[in-house]
């Protein structure tokens, strides 16, 4: 139950950005994590999740988290700490312990919270090894995410200059709910979106309507998305409007992107694919209805891409000289709007807190070995998803949800900043902990092991 409220709740703080968020996390999730180890040894019945499937991406991320908090609380020779820490002692007159982060404040919170991703992540793994919680935690995202975009739409029909009971002073025309930013809210909304894919693409239409001839077929898709699974359907519409209402370019990219990767991945046999191209079509036809009545806004933006470019180009240009004068220790977590000032040219605008580039920030941030460290995680745990695909026979939901996940925020992530929003990257490390969950055998009480949910299915 707490669990399920920090997921639902999370974007209430603004997206996770209110100032006790963070605190607020890391007690809770290490709150959540305390109980769940008395709860598995009080109960050794429980099915759960074996750690065998996960552990290289567990390591890998561990250790670049681990590294995070040594750049904040490691004090190290001045010769290899960022040269900041000299001057600040010169301009002081005093003796500074210089740390390799040069804002360890920052490291310490932005290490928590990657901390905190890692033990969501892990008990939606336990939690999600029965399917029925698995589809309970689904819904819950869903469910979460179209009640935020409903807010949000209505936010704009209304005119409100309120968001909650604040004054809303950020983005006004552009939809973006309770979130500080609509590229940040159009990532949110995608990932929950595509918990409404699975657990539409879960209840399948049977095979005796799809082999019964072209208009059997179209009415059995038609009713499957309209009646069978009415709430699903009106609400990744509710979805797809609020994604287009945010006027979001890299956000309706991100948005096709998951849809592509998701279609192409479930799509696991004949039957399958009949449905993902039944499913593909009705989705198609009611984007381009909402497109052409409410994506004016989004076409606009496209047309100043030019400018928006030639920006980021220039940012990524002097984040890479950063990060060539550190490159293997780099400057700590959270510390890029503190580093970038002193790269800055004069063709950008004064403020620049981001590099729009997670890639490169973290990089910048970590140090070039741990970023790798901590993508090489990522990608250990989209293997993991690559080979249930090829190893399960049937429906492929969950792992076409993983690998559709990773996608988007690996595209967003080229962009902009939006996967660093808390919010947000709860909502991924829980949908990446319920797919790897049923991507891979549960382990039993007696010892034996559960076909994956897909399986089960065949």
């Amino acid at each position: 139950m707490a669990l399920a409220s920090g997921l639902a709740l999370s974007p209430l703080a603004f997206g996770g950005t209110a100032g006790w968020f963070t605190a607020f996390l890391a007690v809770a999730a290490g709150g959540l994590a305390l109980a769940w180890s008395a709860i598995a040894f009080a109960a050794p019945d429980l099915p759960r999740s074996r750690l065998g499937p996960v552990l290289v991406p567990a390591c890998l991320t561990g250790a670049a988290i681990l590294w995070c908090f040594v750049q904040a609380f490691l004090p190290v020779a001045e010769s290899i700490a960022p040269a900041q820490w000299g001057d600040a002692a010169r301009l002081l007159g005093r003796t500074l312990p210089p740390m390799l982060s040069l804002n360890p404040e920052a490291s310490i919170s932005g290490a928590m919270r990657l901390a905190a991703y890692g033990i969501v992540f892990l008990l939606c793994y336990q939690f999600a090894a029965d399917e029925a919680c698995a589809r309970r935690l689904l819904v819950l995202v869903t469910a979460a995410g179209t009640a935020y975009a409903a807010y949000g739409i209505w936010l704009e029909l209304s005119g409100s200059g309120l968001v909650l009971w604040f004054d809303r002073t950020f983005e006004p025309g552009n939809l973006s709910s309770t979130f500080p930013n609509r590229n940040a809210f159009a990532s949110y909304a995608t990932l929950c979106l595509l918990g409404g894919f699975t657990l539409l693409h879960r209840r399948r239409v049977r095979q005796g309507d799809l082999s019964s001839g072209w208009r059997r077929a179209t009415v059995s898709v038609v009713r499957y998305y309209f009646h069978r699974n009415g709430w699903l359907f009106y609400a990744v519409t509710v979805l797809f409007v609020a994604i287009l209402w945010t006027h979001s370019r890299a956000g309706l990219a991100t948005a096709i992107v998951a849809f592509l990767a998701f279609a192409a991945c479930a799509a696991g046999g004949a039957r399958y694919r009949r449905i993902a191209a039944g499913g593909s079509l009705v989705v198609v036809a009611v984007a381009v209805a909402i497109f052409a009545v409410a994506g004016g806004g989004t076409v606009e933006r496209f047309g100043k891409i030019e400018a928006a470019t030639a920006e980021r180009i220039e940012i990524y240009r002097l984040t890479i000289g950063a990060i060539a004068d550190r490159p293997i220790l780099g400057t700590g977590l959270g510390t890029f709007s503190d580093v970038f000032p002193a790269y800055r040219s004069a063709a950008l605008r004064p403020q620049i807190d981001f590099a729009h580039n997670s890639y490169l920030e973290n990089a910048l941030e970590m140090g070039i070995p741990p970023a790798l460290l901590f993508y090489g995680g990522l990608a250990a745990l989209f293997v993991v998803f690559l080979r249930a695909l090829f190893r399960h026979r049937g429906a492929h939901s969950y792992p076409a949800l993983g690998i559709a996940a990773l996608a988007a925020a690996g595209f967003h992530a080229l962009f902009d900043y939006a996967v660093q929003f808390p919010a947000v990257a709860i909502t991924l490390a829980a949908l990446l902990g319920i797919a790897a969950a049923q991507s891979v055998p549960a382990r039993q009480p007696d010892g034996a092991e559960a076909a994956p949910a897909d399986r089960r299915d065949a």
